[in-house]
């Protein structure tokens, strides 16, 4: 989250996330209430934060086993 200058504002993630997530997905869709809203964005928003930490996880699994064959 970016809390710096805009307050409220959450960056997408990066083109190569394993989740696409669009700003048009985040719209609040004809007839979804508020609430119906906030819990589907919730919803996404937490698949794509799980997405991401599971990539973030597995990219320093790959540095590792690649520092591990270096010292080999």
């Amino acid at each position: 989250m970016n809390f710096g200058g805009n307050i409220g504002a959450l960056p997408l993630p990066p083109n190569d996330s394993p989740i696409g997530l669009s700003a048009a997905q985040l719209q609040r869709k004809p007839g979804e209430s508020p609430e119906e809203h906030i819990a589907r964005i919730t919803a996404l928003l937490n698949t794509v934060a799980e997405a991401m930490a599971v990539a973030a996880m597995e990219q320093k699994r790959r540095l590792r086993e690649r520092k591990t064959k270096m010292k080999l």
